[in-house]
């Protein structure tokens, strides 16, 4: 498993065009399974990562429950920035 948070959601288009096909290579040779992006700066890029790597969906997690949620989805996590018990849910396969 490897996870990466890029924190660019003040870039440039071109900086972000620049970027995925970097991030890309990445993945490609990590050969994931699934692209997983995390909020809220990471789901651009796993949107486009995904595209690129030609999978025909990303998984995209959320830290704000809505009710269409489904709770076995959800687990406990800590934050450093946001104490307290937050509950990262997957968003489903978008």
């Amino acid at each position: 498993m490897a996870i990466a948070l890029l924190m660019s959601n003040q870039t440039p288009f071109e900086v972000e065009q620049g970027l995925t096909p970097l991030l890309t290579e990445l993945a490609r040779e990590a050969a994931p399974e699934a692209i997983v992006g995390v909020p809220t700066l990471g789901l651009d890029y796993a949107r486009q990562v995904a595209r690129s790597l030609n999978f025909p969906h990303y998984v995209a997690l959320g830290n704000s429950r809505k009710f269409w949620y489904d709770d076995s989805l959800s687990v406990p996590v800590e934050s450093v920035t946001s104490p307290g018990d937050l509950q990262p849910v997957v968003f489903g396969i978008v």
